[in-house]
């Protein structure tokens, strides 16, 4: 599954982001396996998924390995992190910026002044629409299971 961290690192080089930073939970459950409060923060080379919130649970759902989780719930502290690993490189950071309030935007834009924010939900959208077989049987089983509720429902 870390196959689909490496996909988004490739389109992020693609387009020139040097980092990601993933909050909308629907991209975190794809990308780690955990929807619990965190965010992820991506490099090039890297990735952390920082836990906001329910640390133990999340390091029983995630898929990725347990090195890469980090207990912080501070954006500010997440955000130094992805600043320090771009030395001497204009930086731009992919995040979700259709889901984010204004609130949340502004505390990016002042956590990281002269840091360019770009929209990549494109990009993960793009991603997350193409499923592997596994996901195709799981979403054929839902399917049954649903059919045959309705079925049921019918027939009485």
């Amino acid at each position: 599954m870390d196959k689909r961290i490496k996909v988004l690192q490739q389109a992020m080089a693609e387009k020139g982001i040097g980092a990601a930073l993933l909050v909308y939970s629907r991209d975190l459950l794809y990308y780690t396996g955990t929807a619990q409060p965190s965010c992820l923060a991506v490099t090039p080379g890297d990735y952390t998924l920082h836990v906001r919130s329910g640390f133990e649970f999340a390091a029983r759902d995630v898929f990725i390995g347990r090195e890469r989780l980090a207990e912080e719930r501070r954006l500010e502290k997440v955000l130094a992190g992805l600043l320090s690993r771009q030395k001497n490189r204009p930086l731009k950071i992919g995040t979700e910026l259709d889901i984010l309030t204004a609130e949340q935007f502004e505390a990016l834009r002042k956590a990281c002044p002269g840091v360019e924010f770009v929209n990549i939900s494109a990009l993960t959208l793009e991603q997350r629409k193409v499923k592997e077989p596994g996901e195709i049987e799981k979403l054929r089983r839902a399917c049954d299971a649903v059919h045959a509720g309705h079925e049921a429902v019918l027939s009485t």
